[in-house]
């Protein structure tokens, strides 16, 4: 298996001669294992992300600093603030670290470590960096993961939900009365009379809540109206805030 695994990265390396930005040749290696170890289990291969590897660069010059390997230093930032200060827009973030004399030896150990290889075979993750830097004869590795989210304007919130809600044969469109209803956490704002107020926040927006298909199926509503709001907060990740109102 480790043969066919390298004949697949030799494969890769002469396929893809343009992996520059993918920075040292430990880094480059790296990156087309854990594509080549996810292509033999018939998963989707993983782009690779410039903001993630600001936050990866960033984690593996602290490791180098403190000469150990660690998620989190002293006064460091978490993985997830650290993957959002870099501008990555994500919904899931994950990561190993590791240090060994060779590359080939941080991919086999992460490969042989049940949770670090969940990490590369993970099937919610569509991104990955791997930034590499050396000391004293070691290499210090670190590998983030993320599940991309696009960044879409509110106007592209609400198109999104609307056609969801039309998709289940209810009248849907955007309107002012649901934004201003998405601002505030509970109660109706005045002038709105829905007879159901729903509002929730999520990473992805590809499909309406389940309560509200439950709602749907009582077949007491005729149209609604869809409003998106700011989203304050998010504790690092892209999250979308929306209200619809029933009638």
């Amino acid at each position: 298996m480790r043969f066919r695994l390298l004949l697949a990265i030799l494969a890769l390396t002469v396929l893809t001669p343009h992996l520059r930005a993918q920075g040292s040749l430990a880094e480059r290696y790296l990156f087309q294992a854990l594509n080549a170890e996810r292509a033999q289990a018939g998963l989707p291969q993983l782009r690779w992300d410039r903001q993630l590897y600001v936050a990866a660069r960033y984690h593996a010059q602290q490791m180098v600093r403190a000469g150990a390997i660690s998620h989190q230093f002293q006064g460091e930032a978490d993985l997830t603030e650290r993957v959002a200060s870099a501008g990555a827009h994500v919904s899931v973030v994950a990561e190993n670290v590791a240090m060994a004399s060779t590359a080939v030896m941080i991919h086999d150990g992460w490969m042989h470590s049940p949770h670090h290889r969940e990490n590369i075979l993970d099937r919610r993750v569509t991104s990955v960096a791997i930034a590499v830097m050396p000391r004293g004869g070691a290499l210090y590795a670190v590998e983030d993961f993320s599940r991309d989210v696009p960044t879409l304007s509110l106007s592209e919130q609400e198109n999104a939900v609307v056609e969801s809600l039309r998709a289940l044969r209810l009248n849907a469109a955007a309107s002012a009365a649901a934004r201003a209803n998405c601002a505030v956490d509970s109660g109706v704002v005045q002038g709105s009379r829905p007879l159901f107020v729903m509002r929730w926040t999520a990473t992805d927006l590809s499909a309406v809540p389940e309560q509200l298909k439950a709602r749907l199926r009582q077949r007491r509503y005729n149209s609604a109206e869809v409003g998106a709001c700011p989203v304050h907060g998010g504790g690092g990740f892209t999250t979308y805030r929306i209200a619809v109102l029933m009638y």
